[in-house]
């Protein structure tokens, strides 16, 4: 088989086989898209009150920010987040102690 390339013919720019080969293929435009979609996932788990989840991913954009713009932004997003975790979490624990709650008194009413 003649036809196929073999190694170190210098397929990513220049000439082969006398056809003229394009220089390197610049980055696609969708590759900026990655950090976008992961702030819309977080978004997303965050309005669906998955805070640590949402936190998690932010924390990771934090470490792949390309600029100092970038990172203060999402540092301040984070903190934002974090300061309303505990928040839940105590809302769960007055939920929890209001079932606590009823459960007793339902077990009184049974008792007679």
């Amino acid at each position: 088989d003649d036809d196929l390339p073999e190694e170190g013919d210098g397929l990513s720019g220049g000439q082969a086989n006398g056809i003229s080969l394009p220089g390197p293929i610049p980055p696609s435009p969708a590759a900026g898209k990655c950090s976008l979609l992961t702030r819309s996932m977080a978004a997303v788990l965050e309005e669906q009150g998955a805070l640590e989840e949402a936190a998690g991913i932010y924390r990771e954009l934090i470490e792949q920010a390309g600029s100092d713009e970038e990172r203060e932004e999402l540092n301040a997003k984070l903190e934002s987040l974090t300061r309303s975790i505990p928040a839940e979490g105590q809302q769960h624990a007055s939920v929890i102690g209001m079932l606590e709650e009823l459960a007793d008194h339902l077990e009184q009413r049974a008792r007679g």
